[in-house]
């Protein structure tokens, strides 16, 4: 399998993990990224147990499908999420 030259696998030494002030959700992404209450760096990852959430008439972490994973793996592709695993808690 052949990954996309910026993807974090293909940079393994050079990311770093987040954690959210706001909620048990973690991020990881390349160490010259940020993450803001917005935006998320395309190819980041996200492990969380909520999506697609309206505030201020903005939907936050949009999954691909619309749906709410639960708990779950999943990483930005074209600005929205695509689930890669769901997680059993």
């Amino acid at each position: 399998m052949k990954f996309p030259k910026n993807h974090l696998l293909t940079r393994k030494n050079d990311f770093k993990i987040s954690k959210s002030p706001y909620s048990d959700s973690i991020y990881s992404l390349p160490q010259d990224e940020k993450i803001d209450w917005g935006q998320k760096p395309e190819y980041s990852y996200r492990v969380a147990d909520h999506w697609n959430w309206e505030q201020d008439g903005k939907i936050h972490c949009p999954t691909e499908t619309g749906e709410n994973y639960g708990w779950a793996l999943c990483q930005v592709i074209d600005g929205k999420y695509r689930l890669i695993m769901k997680i059993k808690k």
